[in-house]
């Protein structure tokens, strides 16, 4: 967080358990938040067409494209985390990973539906689980039309994840949420903290609804550092060059995207 010429930008009881003022005020070190997801061994939930038209009908395709084009991430230790009423990950992997190819329109359903809370569990909604796909996101799903705002409650769960994450400066402290989502938004619409995408290739899909998604354009991306507390400094530096035009065509590109 900034300082202005008469203050902190934030409400002081707030401003003051943040993490950017533990470390630049009080001059705290302080691990990386680590990032929730649902990490699992083995086989990951291979995407079969016949589910297509299914999510389609949830509303649930283009979140669908963008996981698939999520990166792997190592697994994390994990240390006594709270377990939500839920199906283990693995037991979704090992029951439901391939649909029969005889399979009949009701098993396909199923299938489609299982894949959908496999991915809406550890992709748009990851907390801190641990391994088990919670049994709200299945009720969720029970039918396919029910015109659910999934975006509208990615970017809800994602904005409490930053809020409460903020706050948080113990070693094992982590934040939730979408992370794709907010690496891509932020790489689109902010001067600060931006890879190098250094490759793009033709979308070489065909079909109305396999269109790619705003996530492709940064389907590999340059590796900055390794090294958060130069990372940290890199951001500084490149915050404390933004130029007002900068800040207001970032705002609106950020609208423009949104919408």
């Amino acid at each position: 967080m900034r300082r202005r010429c008469d203050g902190w930008l934030l409400d002081d009881v707030y401003d003051t358990k943040h993490r950017a003022y533990m470390m630049r005020e009080k001059e705290m070190k302080l691990e990386p938040l680590k990032i929730r997801y649902h990490g699992v061994s083995g086989p990951t939930m291979p995407y079969d067409e016949r589910y297509t038209p299914y999510i389609q009908q949830a509303g649930l395709l283009p979140w669908i494209q963008l996981a698939e084009a999520d990166v792997e991430e190592g697994e994390e230790k994990k240390k006594r985390e709270r377990k939500a009423a839920g199906a283990a990950f693995t037991w979704i992997q090992n029951n439901f990973a391939t649909c029969p190819a005889d399979a009949t329109a009701d098993v396909i359903q199923t299938h489609a539906r299982v894949y959908m809370w496999y991915v809406v569990s550890g992709t748009l909604f990851p907390d801190c689980t641990g391994k088990n796909a919670p049994w709200m996101w299945l009720k969720a799903l029970t039918i396919f039309d029910s015109g659910w705002s999934w975006g509208s409650a990615t970017l809800a769960y994602l904005y409490r994840q930053l809020d409460d994450a903020c706050c948080r400066i113990t070693d094992s402290a982590g934040i939730g949420g979408n992370m794709l989502l907010l690496s891509v938004w932020s790489w689109e619409c902010l001067p600060v903290g931006r890879p190098k995408s250094v490759k793009f290739n033709p979308w070489d899909e065909n079909g109305e609804l396999r269109r790619p998604t705003w996530a492709y354009k940064w389907d590999v991306v340059s590796e900055m550092t390794n090294d958060v507390n130069l990372m940290y400094q890199k951001y500084i530096a490149e915050l404390d060059t933004i130029t007002p035009e900068q800040v207001m065509r970032s705002l609106l590109q950020s609208f423009l995207t949104l919408a």
